[in-house]
């Protein structure tokens, strides 16, 4: 009775000082708000909320033509239970009833394929209206793309490139011909040296040969004939000089003609 009078009892002032004696923790701070979650905002247009209510009236249609079929099966079968126990009057009351709801059937069926043709017009408008878009963005990149090389430029472009080859090839023409024509006059030079060499050995030996035939009591003919044979050699070598000079003229003129230089004397 003291405890109800505000004289406390004892179980309670035990919790109370057990509570107050123990050690007070600090409270943890409340952990931070969630940020808002932010969804795109979605934007439904024309077409499909058009689309989305063809769909939602085929399905009405369905459900409506699945109920029929099902009051249909259960009509002909209280029809049955009544011709049975015979009771045909009102047997013919739920076959009217049935003949009714058949026809409505019969006009559902021809809703729902409407609704559905239509659906799949819609559908196939969407996917020509889809490839009409495509077919505008890749004409428009192709004109772009035509506009960075125009015919014209490309004209140009192959022009220059045909003027530069023919150009190349006529720089390594001139380059090979004269080439040709300095390995040709060299070539020359170096058998018109072999060809002096060998004839002033030819004509050292018939000198020696000559004078062992004087110096070995040659008769007068002996001597007369070596005579004869180093007048003719002497005069063979003159024209054979006289030919390898003219020879040399020539190839020289001609190199010079090649190489555009004026032609001596």
């Amino acid at each position: 009775m003291g405890g109800l009078f505000g004289r406390p009892r004892r179980g309670a002032q035990r919790r109370g000082g057990g509570h107050s004696a123990g050690t007070t923790t600090s409270a943890a701070p409340p952990p931070p708000p969630a940020p808002p979650v932010v969804r795109p905002k979605v934007t439904i247009s024309a077409r499909d909320q058009a689309m989305l209510k063809l769909k939602v009236q085929r399905d009405k249609l369905k459900r409506h033509q699945q109920r029929s079929d099902a009051e249909d099966a259960h009509l002909t079968e209280v029809a049955k239970k009544l011709l049975t126990e015979g009771a045909r009057p009102r047997a013919a009351l739920v076959i009217r009833h049935r003949t009714l709801l058949r026809s409505q059937l019969a006009s559902t069926e021809a809703a729902l394929v409407n609704v559905e043709a239509l659906a799949g017009s819609l559908e196939a408008a969407e996917l020509s209206a889809s490839v009409m878009e495509a077919l505008a963005a890749g004409n428009k990149e192709l004109a772009a793309l035509n506009a960075l090389m125009p015919a014209s430029a490309v004209a140009n472009l192959l022009e220059e490139g045909a003027a530069q080859r023919e150009a190349t090839e006529a720089i390594a023409a001139e380059l090979a011909q004269g080439a040709g024509a300095d390995a040709d006059e060299a070539g020359v030079a170096e058998e018109m040296e072999a060809l002096e060499r060998e004839m002033a050995a030819g004509t050292a030996g018939g000198k020696a040969a000559a004078a062992a035939a004087s110096a070995g009591g040659v008769g007068g003919d002996g001597v007369a004939a070596a005579s004869g044979e180093e007048a003719g050699a002497e005069v063979s070598a003159e024209a054979s000089s006289e030919e390898l000079d003219a020879t040399a003229h020539d190839v020289a003129s001609t190199g010079r003609e090649a190489r555009g230089q004026p032609m001596a004397a």
